[in-house]
């Protein structure tokens, strides 16, 4: 047996305890059988040393999971068993991913289908399918867009709690705690400053930008576009002049309101504006698979 038959062989026998607990819940205590027939599979796809890279994959990728259940209260013996074939197709993903951020979405996506309670409106296959045809660059500005969209939460929460004298709050609102939410605000803001400055530049920026409209998991803001609505009354002349001039601002405003309701995708994505601002935001499905992945709260 060579050096690399040994090294397979001791990671598959020796795992760590977070990913061996992982392994056994979702395979429901079957854990050799799932470590031989994965051996096997990878081994008749691959040769050994792209399997050892697989197995080491998976087992990082267990260890992430085991984490993600834990933070969300939940002991690893709660965590209920997967049908083999989301199980497999899971498995295999998270195999097959080394890049640090997609790795975590594979976790998350694990964690989440071993933790789920009661049927959920989108599958884990479904996102698993969408996992698969991501790059790590664009892992990486899906992750800021789910930031800061998050960050919109504990702003607006905030902005209540300041003029709750004049906004009504209903009882749960009431107890929301201004000095929590702040503290909040500034871990994402934190978290969203470290993001901006690890993208590689515009270029990551706009690839991603087309990957992800692809993967219809973002959209263009929306453009606010000012019409005035009394020209005349503003100081133009009511003349064959001032006519023209009103009805080619008319049409200026219609044409750049249709451009951005029909050419977005040509928009650059960060804000031109303010370097820290981009011009998309997550769609619906981008919404809803970031609450899967246990990004935002469901």
């Amino acid at each position: 047996m060579n050096s690399e038959e040994n090294a397979l062989t001791n990671i598959a026998e020796h795992l760590p305890p977070g990913a061996a607990k992982v392994l056994s819940a979702a395979a429901a205590g079957m854990t050799p059988g799932i470590k031989d027939t994965a051996s096997d599979i990878f081994g008749a796809l691959v040769g050994d040393r792209v399997k050892l890279w697989r197995v080491r994959n998976l087992i990082n990728g267990l260890e992430k999971t085991a984490a993600h259940i834990e933070n969300k209260g939940i002991d690893l013996s709660q965590a209920h068993s997967l049908p083999y074939g989301e199980m497999l197709a899971l498995f295999d993903g998270i195999s097959k991913e080394d890049d640090a951020d997609l790795s975590d979405l594979w976790a998350r996506l694990l964690a989440g289908a071993m933790c789920e309670s009661g049927e959920s409106i989108l599958s884990s296959r479904s996102v698993a399918s969408v996992l698969e045809q991501m790059s790590p660059d664009a892992a990486q500005v899906f992750l800021l867009l789910a930031k800061m969209y998050r960050l919109e939460l504990p702003q607006g929460q905030s902005r209540l709690v300041r003029h709750k004298d004049f906004l009504a709050p209903n009882e749960i609102e009431q107890n929301f705690d201004e000095g929590s939410l702040e503290g909040e605000k500034d871990q994402l803001s934190s978290e969203i400053d470290k993001l901006w400055e690890s993208v590689k530049g515009d270029v990551q920026l706009e690839i991603s930008k087309s990957e992800l409209l692809r993967l219809n998991l973002i959209q263009g803001k929306e453009v606010h576009i000012f019409f005035d609505e009394m020209p005349f009354r503003r100081g133009m002349n009511v003349n064959a002049d001032g006519l023209d001039s009103a009805f080619s601002d008319l049409t200026d405003k219609i044409r750049e309101l249709v451009d951005s309701r029909t050419k977005f995708s040509a928009r650059p994505f960060r804000n031109q504006f303010v370097s820290n601002k981009a011009n998309f935001e997550l769609s619906v499905s981008g919404v809803e698979i970031a609450k899967k992945l246990g990004i935002l709260d469901a």
